[in-house]
Parts: C-alpha cells; structure tokens; sequence
C-alpha cells in the first residue's frame, strides 16, 4: 500500500504551492531544528513567532509594568534550573529555541504582523518591533474542506488547497512538497527534527477509525470524504519523517496513524531517518492543567472529588469555531474526559465554554471543586484564572517541539516519547492513551523517562511504569474481567498451553558497564563508566525476560500475592536492602514473586560484573551464602503451599538453574526434587500429588518414561558454574533423565564431556557442525530430550533426540517436540541495533527461557528451527545494550512473527 500510494503521488507530479523563497523565520544559517505550525496565522503562531523573534534579537520593550526584555518564562525546556526543577536544556543538551526555524500553513492570507497586531495578545510595543518582519514571511495554502469545519470560518477561507478541485493525494503530495522545501531553505540538518504542529481551528470528528496504516492510505487514494485536513498534515508529517502533534480536540490519532509513524522509514540523504512522534489530544494550557493538579491534591489528601463545576468564557477565533455544534462536540469531549484515567466514575462533571467577543484572546475560567471528606462532610474549593490563551499555549508548542527533537536524537521509542509529554494534554492519546491524568504524576514521568536517557540501563521502576501507563482503560477492563473468569491465564486468547515457574539461584547484580582491563594483570586498577543493577542468577534472569516479552499482551500482574502472571519465581533471598531491589525488579517486569523465600538470618546474594567495554564479555565476583543454604525440601514445601491456595495454577513447565553452584541441589537431591516437584505440580490435575509426590526424597531413581503416569510438566534445566573442581558427573547424572530440555554454552559442554571422560570435545564451533552433533550426541544418551548449545557470536546449536517415546514422556514435552525427533538446528544470533553495545549478562538465561517459551506456544507448527530463533530473539533483547535499556520491550507476538519468518 505504501508503494501504492507513491506511485499515486508520482503520477501526481505536484511540488510546492508557492514559489516563494521565504518560508519560515530563524537565525542566520543553518537551523537545529523545525516547527511548522498548522493556523501559523493564528493567535499561537503569530505569539510564538513574535516571541522567537524577541529572544533571537534580545528586544526589549514598554508594558504595562514598565520595561520587559525578551524571556522563554513557561518554556520549561529553556529556563535554567529553580527551586531544584528545570534545568532540563543544560542537563540534557536539549535544543536552543533560538536555533528553531518556524514555518506553516494557514487559510487566511492575512499578513502575519498584520494577524499579530490584530490579536491584540501582545504589547503594542513589542509588535510594532517585529510588525514589519513578520509581514514579510511566506504563508503556505492550508488544507481545506468546509465539511469539518465551523461555519463561522467559511468567508475569510481564501488561502487554501481547495478540497473541491484537489484530491487528497494531490494535498498530501502538496504538503510533503512544502516539508522539503522547508527543511531545505532552512538547512535543517538529517539530526535536526521538524514537528508539524496542529493549531487550527478545531475540525468535528471524523466519523472514521483507520485501524492500520494500509487503510488511512487507501483512504487517502481512494479520496474518502472522512479524511479530514489534520490527517492529511499528520501522513504527510509521518512520511516525512516528521512528528506531529495534535494541539486541537478532534480524534486525529488513530492506530492507522501509530503504525504509519512506526513503520514509515524515510530516506534522508542517503541514511536512515530518525523515529517521529504522534503525540496529543489538545494542549492542556489552562484550567484543565490546573484541574488534574488540584484533582490529584485532593484525592491525595484522602477526600472523594464528587462535584466539578467549571466554566470558560473568550472571544478569540478558536472559541468562534466552537459555537458551531459540530466543532464543540470535540472540545467537549476532551474537556469531560480528562479524568477517564482515574475511573472517578462518581464524579459530576461540568463543563461550559462560552463565546464573548469583547474578551478576546484573555481567557477567564471559574471551576469549584467539591469534594466529601470525613464523616462524609463536604469539602469545597473555588479557584479563578485570568491569562491570554496564547500566553499560555505557546511554551506548550515549543516545549513539545524541543522534546521530539531530543527524544528522536535518543532514540526513544513512541512509547516513551508519548508518556513524557502527557503533562502537555487534556487527554493523552495515541500510545500514552490510559495515562495517568494527574499532573503531577505526568511530570513526575517525564522526569523519570529523561533520567532514562542518561542510563545504561533504563531503570526498572520507569519500564514497569511505562508498560502499565500506556494500558488503555478498555484492556485494563478487559484484563480485570479475564481475572474474575479464572482458569489459565488468559484462557483462550493467551498464547502459552501454560504458564513458566523458574526455581535456582538468584542474586542481585552490579554491572559495572564500560569497565577496562582485558587482558591486564589482576592487581591493576580499573575503570568502569556506569553502574546498574539487576536481577542475577538462573531464576531472575530467565524469568525476568520471560515476563517483560509478556507485557506485549498486555502483561500478566506479577508481585507478591498476585497470583495471575504466567511467569512465577522461586528462589531464597535475604530480608534486606538487596532482597527488595531484587524482588523490586522482578515484580516490576511482572513476575509473581510470591513463592520466593525470605531469610531474616542471612544477607541476599550479590554479584559484581565487570562488563567489558571492548567485547561486552564480563567478569564475575559473587557472594552466593545464601543460595548454598537453599534446601529442596524449602522449595517443595513452597511449592505445595503454592498449591494449596492456587498460585501455581496453570504452570506447564518448571526451569531450574546453575546446580553446579546450588550446594543442596546436586546428585540425587536434584534428581528428587525434579520428580517431586513434578508430581506436587500434576496433582492440580491429579487430585493429589502425581507421580514422585508425596515424600520420599531419598528414593530411588525413577525415570519418566517407566512412570505409571505420564507427567504433565516440562522440566528444563541451565548450568552455569562448572569448573574444572565441579565437574564430577555425579551432579547431574541421576537427574539428567528427568530433564527434557538442558542448556549450557560451548566451554560448559567441554568441561562436563571432560569430567565424564568421553574424550569428545567441542572444537571451533564456527567451523566444526561435527563436533557439535558429537558433543550432543553424548549428552542425549544420558537421557535427556533435547540439548541447546549457546555459542557466543556464533549463535546457538540444539540438537532434539530420536527417540520418540523419550519424546512423550511429558505432555508439555511433546506439544512441540514429537515432530522435531532427531533434527538439528544451528543458527546465528540476530544483529544489534546501530549504536548498541554488547552486554552478555543473562544472555544464556534469556535464551533457554525463550526457548522453553517457544515450547510453550499454542502455535503447534513451531519448527525447531524457529523455536531457536525464537530463543535467539529473546536472548538479543539483552545482548543488545539499547533494547535492553529501552522500557518498552518486544512483545512475545513480535518475537514469534519474527521467527516464524525461518524456513
């Protein structure tokens, strides 16, 4: 379609609509970045380029309270730092507004001093500076179609592409035509930003809801009369590589739009554009903003917001439009909605919005808030604002322009982008729609998603408040039913036979990132450039990043007592500091901690990783006391009273992790523990413990396949820790029969092959594909069903065994691997982004948990080839340093349509 649609605009043959070389204002030379504005004729443009201008000049003038000189108050990207808020340009390099270029587009050819003199916003002094200047700036053709309109701007609508005598292709190819030229004239380097600012009159809905690129496009081919003027800016924005932003009220943003601006990769001098934003509804300038602050601090204070009460009255142009009811049906909506956020259903919720021509662009709002405090008392507040509407919008305009240059420059992901700039809107839409409408939880997040930038690692609290922020208030309705049905998360829509609960060790990491010393003598001093921590060992790792693909279906609840993610972890960690960081992660990425054992008599395990700056290779110094005192019988206990009050419903495989590093899980206690730990999770199903339950820890091995009843659990298992001192057989060899699937990396494999004397030994594994096989040959005979082999940059290798009723001897097992009976599959890691940095902490960990998610899926078709690539996928999200740090992760729909691409 996209192709399509090109070609449409070639046939075309359109450029620019004016000739003129003037086509917007900024400093001599090249600009930093771009703000074209939709209504540049409009109070809000004519305000901002009047004051562009007076910093740009350093103008001073005459006011009301005698001299004013030229200042950015309101524009919180530009003021320095007061009162310990600010300070944003110079901790962060954001943009000088002073370096901005401003052009747009307008239906009015009123001379734009003219436009600025007739506002009467302004102090004649300082308009009669700029008056002149202004005059001389080019005005483009606005898009035009009276349908969405208000009658009351028919007449004076004479600058315009007409929608009578042009098709929306010819207008979208107008405005493309005009943002290159834009970009041109103004020199606006490849990392320099342009945001398309919407600033006109509201526009009525349109009565159409695109839910995907290729349908907003066929509509624009097709000519459909509910294409409104704003879409066509905001494709046109999308394909240029542009943000936009909807400043008005009107249901701009639809998902047709989101996945435009996603997808849409545009070709900028020969490189690779940059991301754009969709970012709106409406700027929140005045008495709402106000609203969402005093709201909050009411409910903050315990009260119950009961009444709201509030009216607006001004004879600006905007408010013109809105006497037409099909205009003010828009703004009405966005005005009432800015609570929807907080369910406050109770609320009574009044808004009126008055036309009073003498008032002018001076906007006066009244809005009593009354609320129920103690014993049910009534508790009310009454508040009065009185300031020129563009005063007021205007540092919304710039501040959002600036953030979409800097978010862009970072890489951010819509998601990120969308959630930051919530505070600037009525009612946050597109990816940020669900937000939390509190003011000051929106700033709040801004702040967190900007100290983000400057991380390594994104911080976990920021990534779980991101996920949970850009849920819709529908999905949250439709999870929150979903939880009250019961049964398997997810019942039928849930794409897993079952749910992942991760047992082993754990500690809580310090990475040291960027650190020095390859190949340098012990005792010399190193360096490190930044410090993060995270969940370590087998259980967190494998779980967290199962967990965080899961928040692409809308997440599972994790936490402690919240029994209904799909991903659990038992582990035992110390009653301390390090304990709640650890469990803090886990929980925030959505995995249910409510199984992990606390400790009051010893200290959580903790880990210091040197993570290599050259190679992303890291060290590792560990303190692992308290998983040496970590007894299966702990565990299994945990487990039944997991049982007992439902909180392992739904579990279809257990992983364990790094035996060779878990003192009591070795030999036959590992063995035990498998086969009971099995049969405590079967008698779900069962009625009672399954096979193995029931006591009898010292029993004798009893293999799966002799079992009078077939088990139901898939039961995998990950080494880490083996050295040549810990590599005696005896740890794994009674409970190799009851794992199915086993990984390890390359140097592991060597070391256990060694240990049991095989004389089999992996040689390049780049090279050698027969040393690979022999080597999994060799662990298969011990009776596992499947072995994968992680083998750094050279990808992975998992070999499946030929033995069919090995194959069976669970039914988890044999969801996918009774059709991969003696295959094999060797392939490559996936590619970093540009710009990432190799990070190998938990990259083996990520890759069995996806592995065993891909095993999991209700896609029976799964090759083996693409349940590795699946593994590979998950195992990149660490690997790589930007998609690691990035909040928003790859869903487990992503992942598996990507590796259902193998063949």
């Amino acid at each position: 379609m996209f192709n399509k649609l090109e070609d449409s605009l070639k046939r075309v043959g359109l450029t620019g609509n004016s000739n003129s070389t003037n086509s917007g204002t900024s400093m001599t030379g090249p600009a930093a970045l771009g703000i074209l504005i939709v209504g540049l004729g409009g109070n809000n443009g004519v305000t901002m380029l009047a004051g562009l201008r007076a910093n740009q000049l350093g103008l001073e003038w005459e006011g009301p309270t005698g001299k004013i000189k030229a200042n950015y108050l309101g524009c919180i990207t530009q003021l320095p730092i007061k009162g310990g808020k600010g300070g944003y340009k110079e901790t962060y390099a954001l943009a000088d507004a002073n370096q901005a270029a401003i052009g747009g587009w307008d239906i009015r050819p009123t001379p734009l001093g003219d436009a600025l003199y007739a506002s009467h916003v302004l102090d004649y002094d300082l308009v009669r500076q700029v008056r002149e200047p202004l005059n001389k700036m080019e005005i483009l053709k606005g898009v035009w179609d009276p349908s969405f309109i208000g009658e009351s701007q028919h007449a004076t609508a004479s600058h315009v592409i007409d929608h009578a005598s042009t098709t929306h292709a010819q207008s979208l190819a107008l405005l493309r035509a005009d943002i290159q030229r834009f970009r041109s004239t103004h020199k606006i380097p490849a990392h320099g930003h342009i945001t398309v600012i919407w600033s006109a009159s509201v526009e009525r809905p349109t009565l159409r809801d695109f839910p995907s690129a290729a349908s907003l496009l066929n509509a624009i081919e097709v000519n459909d009369p509910e294409v409104s003027p704003s879409l066509l800016y905001a494709v046109a924005a999308c394909l240029e590589g542009c943000s936009f932003v909807n400043g008005g009220s009107q249901n701009t943003l639809c998902p047709g739009l989101a996945e435009l601006a996603a997808h849409q990769v545009q070709a900028q001098g020969g490189k690779e554009g940059r991301r754009c934003y969709i970012l709106g509804t409406d700027f929140k300038a005045g008495q709402t903003k106000f609203k969402t602050a005093a709201v909050e601090y009411i409910r903050a204070l315990g009260l119950t917001p009961t009444v709201i009460a509030s009216s607006n009255h001004l004879g600006n142009n905007d408010m013109l439009n809105l006497t037409s009811k099909k205009t003010l049906d828009a703004k009405m909506r966005v005005k009432s909605d800015i609570f929807d956020g907080w369910e406050e259903h109770a609320v009574d919720h009044q808004v009126r919005v008055m036309y009073t021509p003498f008032i002018g662009d001076e906007k006066r709002d009244i809005v009593e808030y009354t609320s129920l405090g103690f014993l049910g008392s009534p508790h009310t507040m009454l508040t009065y604002t009185r300031c020129m509407d563009s005063i007021l919008c205007v540092p919304l305009m710039l501040d959002v322009a600036v953030w979409c240059d800097y978010f862009a420059r970072k890489n951010l992901s819509p998601e990120q982008a969308a959630l930051a700039t919530a505070y600037l809107f009525k009612v946050p839409e597109g990816a940020a729609k669900g937000a939390d409408p509190g003011f000051f939880h929106q700033m709040d997040m801004l702040e967190k998603v900007l100290e983000g930038t400057r991380c390594a690692a994104m911080p976990p609290a920021l990534r779980m408040l991101l996920a949970r922020q850009s849920t819709t208030a529908a999905k949250a309705k439709a999870l929150q039913a979903q939880e009250e049905g019961g049964g398997m998360e997810g019942g039928n829509d849930e794409p897993w036979i079952g749910g992942l609960l991760c047992v082993g060790l754990s500690c809580l990491d310090l990475m040291l990132l960027g650190a020095s010393g390859e190949g340098e003598a012990f005792g010399t001093i190193k360096t490190f450039q930044k410090q993060a921590f995270c969940p370590g060992g087998s259980a967190p790792q494998s779980s967290l990043a199962v967990a965080e693909m899961m928040y692409g279906l809308e997440g599972r609840k994790g936490g402690r007592g919240k029994r209904r993610s799909v991903v659990k972890v038992l582990t035992k960690v110390g009653n301390d500091v390090h304990g709640e960081e650890l469990l803090r992660h886990m929980e925030e990425a959505g995995v249910d901690t409510s199984l992990v054992l606390r400790d009051d008599g010893q200290s959580t395990s903790l880990a210091v990783l040197p993570i290599l700056a050259t190679t992303g290779a890291r060290g590792c110094f560990a303190n692992l006391h308290i998983n040496d005192s970590f007894t299966p019988a702990e565990a299994l206990e945990a487990l039944r009273e997991g049982r007992e009050d439902g909180g392992l419903q739904g579990v279809s495989a257990l992983h364990f992790g790094y035996p060779h590093l878990m003192k009591q899980f070795q030999g036959t206690s590992l063995r035990d523990f498998l086969k009971e730990a099995a049969g405590v999770l079967n008698a779900k199903e069962n009625g009672g413990e399954g096979e193995g339950g029931g006591g009898g820890g010292a029993a004798a091995a009893v293999k799966p396949r002799a079992s009078a009843t077939r088990r139901s659990l898939l039961l995998s298992m990950d080494l880490n820790g083996v050295t040549t001192s810990n590599n005696d057989p005896s740890i794994l060899t009674e409970a190799l029969p009851w794992t199915d699937v086993l990984h390890l990396n390359e140097e592991e494999a060597n070391l256990l092959l060694s240990g049991n004397d095989s004389g089999i030994q992996i040689s390049d594994a780049a090279t050698s594909r027969s040393s690979l096989q022999q080597a999994a040959d060799a662990l298969l005979a011990q009776g596992l069903a499947i072995v994968t082999l992680t083998l750094g940059e050279c990808g992975a290798y998992v070999k499946v065994t030929s033995n069919e009723k090995r194959l069976q001897a669970s039914e988890a097992l044999a969801w996918q691997a009774t059709k991969w009976a003696g295959q094999e599959a060797l392939l490559p890691p996936y590619p970093l982004q540009a710009g990432a940095e190799v990070n190998t902490n938990g990259a083996g960990d990520a890759f069995i948990g996806g592995f065993v998610a891909a095993m999991l899926c209700k896609t029976k078709s799964l090759s083996l080839k693409q349940a590795t690539s699946f593994a590979l996928l998950t195992a990149r999200e660490r690997v790589d340093s930007l998609r690691r740090a990035s909040p928003t992760k790859a869903s487990y729909a992503e992942l598996l349509g990507e590796a259902l691409k193998v063949q």
